[in-house]
């Protein structure tokens, strides 16, 4: 092949009912975060191949963006299409590919992500019209595909590699494709990839709204400063993804995170930093810290997602006082264990009392959680409203109560499997519906789906307003008065089914 190997990369928007949040509990966040997987796949295309590559990032965030890519591969004719997937994009691959290869016959698709490197031998392969799915890191299995094409061969097998049979079904191995290490890409060529018809500025201006103490409104950009997760949680993916529990981790070295930081603050003005690694490494943040402090930054606000027991651990040791003082000052904490329970449902490995800790620990320390609750479908609706009381006591800064989720061929799906309302054998609505806005499974004579939504929707519009939470959020105001334009940006933007507020919290914070 002579010509440049013409490769779009492409992220679908969840489809239409969630993108109108018509769903049974909407929700503000509407996937449209930077897609960072993407930039890092198209930079390390680009050093694997150089001119031998032309790489095109698309973010398709509604109808208008499809319309636009469509016109793209019925003018370019690329040779491939890769799309990545998440929960709820399945259907939206399909919907795509299908135009693609109805636009441009001889491109090849193909598809990576959540649900596909779930897949494994004996599933039902839930996609058409793609050639190519894999399991997990997409780069070095692009890198295999795009070195066939340029030999004019058709690849048949790559670590990864998803086979399928003349009747769709998975077949064997179930191999899955190594990962690269997070620190042979440079950060400002990923952060330099574009992304058509979009600006990074966007991002950070309109869509990363993830909130900060800082009294500038929130800039927030996004960062991976580790990959994998050292738990074996029965209700996650990482375990399948990334390998043995232990085993597969990597982080991101300080010097080169804090040259990506300092570039997004030159070039993007970012203020506000949140890293998507699945369990924020706070020993590793330590090192950013004092990578940062040693070019003259004192304090920087960075967050991401933490386990409760790592935050008692690294409050026991001291680190978490030391990183409060640097600015963690907000964490995102999951809160899985049924609230009263001791038992531990989800196979996290700590008990509901080591949560209560962490919560105090934040608390005392000026660090706002923001928890997200998982209600089991296992309980009846007199348990669940139980449960949500108990919840709604908690000194939590705001609480998102999720309903549980059964992703394919995780330990916790094979527990539920009897249960589940949509099969992924033989519903293509299961894959739309796997994600946290729907319940995917019903315990029969327990709790109903419309009971669940009902409880949920109540416990989300009367949160702020009790009395609970009022008196938590007046001690913090007291105890760590610089969280105040936190509290006034959170009322102030509340849907209008959870105001008014309080008196109390009207003259603590909304009159100062």
């Amino acid at each position: 092949m002579t010509n440049p190997v013409s490769i779009l990369l492409v992220k679908p928007h969840p489809p239409l009912a969630i993108l109108a949040r018509q769903c049974p509990i909407p929700e503000t966040y509407r996937y449209n975060w930077e897609p960072l997987s993407l930039k890092y796949l198209a930079s390390f295309l680009n050093h694997s191949f150089g001119a031998r590559v032309r790489v095109t990032v698309w973010h398709l965030m509604d109808q208008h963006d499809d319309d636009r890519f469509l016109k793209s591969v019925a003018d370019v004719h690329p040779d491939i299409v890769a799309f990545s997937e998440m929960d709820v994009l399945v259907n939206e691959v399909i919907r795509l590919a299908e135009r693609v290869k109805s636009l441009s016959p001889d491109t090849w698709t193909a598809v990576g992500g959540k649900q596909t490197s779930l897949l494994r031998s004996g599933d039902r392969f839930p996609y058409r019209f793609i050639d190519y799915a894999v399991r997990g890191d997409g780069a070095t299995a692009l890198v295999e595909i795009v070195r066939h094409l340029l030999a004019d061969t058709a690849p048949t097998d790559f670590p990864g590699m998803v086979h399928v049979d003349n009747e769709k079904m998975v077949t064997g191995p179930d191999s899955v494709s190594p990962r690269s290490d997070i620190n042979v890409h440079d950060a400002i060529a990923v952060r330099s990839v574009p992304i058509e018809h979009r600006q990074q500025q966007e991002y950070i201006d309109v869509h990363q709204r993830y909130p900060s103490i800082t009294r500038d409104e929130p800039r927030t950009a996004s960062l991976l400063l580790g990959s994998g997760c050292p738990y074996a949680c029965n209700i996650c993916q990482s375990p399948m993804e990334f390998g043995k529990a232990g085993n597969n981790t990597m982080v991101r070295r300080a010097d080169d995170a804090t040259r990506e930081i300092l570039w997004l603050r030159k070039h993007a003005n970012a203020n506000n930093f949140f890293s998507l690694e699945s369990n924020l490494n706070l020993v590793n943040l330590r090192e950013i810290y004092r990578s940062l402090e040693a070019l003259g930054i004192a304090s920087l606000a960075v967050s991401g997602f933490v386990r409760a027991a790592d935050v008692v651990r690294a409050h026991a040791n001291g680190l978490l006082a030391h990183l409060a003082g640097k600015g963690l000052r907000i964490l995102s904490v999951g809160l899985d264990i049924p609230p009263g329970a001791e038992q531990d449902i989800y196979n996290k490995s700590f008990t509901y009392g080591e949560q209560l800790e962490c919560l105090r620990i934040c608390e005392e320390l000026g660090i706002l959680v923001l928890a997200t609750a998982i209600a089991s479908p296992a309980v009846d609706g007199a348990e669940l409203a139980g449960q949500l009381q108990v919840l709604a006591a908690l000194p939590a800064a705001q609480v998102d109560v999720r309903l549980a989720i059964a992703l394919r061929n995780t330990p916790y799906f094979h527990e539920m499997k009897p249960y589940l309302l949509h099969r992924p054998d033989q519903e293509a609505s299961y894959y739309d519906r796997q994600n946290y806005r729907y319940q995917t499974m019903q315990v029969p004579g327990k709790v109903t789906p419309n009971e669940t939504y009902a409880l949920v929707r109540d416990f989300h519009v009367n949160f702020h307003a009790n009395q609970h939470h009022v008196a938590y959020v007046l001690r913090m105001l007291q105890n760590h008065p610089d969280t105040l334009p936190f509290f006034q940006r959170m009322y102030r933007d509340l849907p209008e089914e959870q105001k008014p507020m309080p008196a109390e919290i009207k003259e603590a914070v909304m009159t100062v």
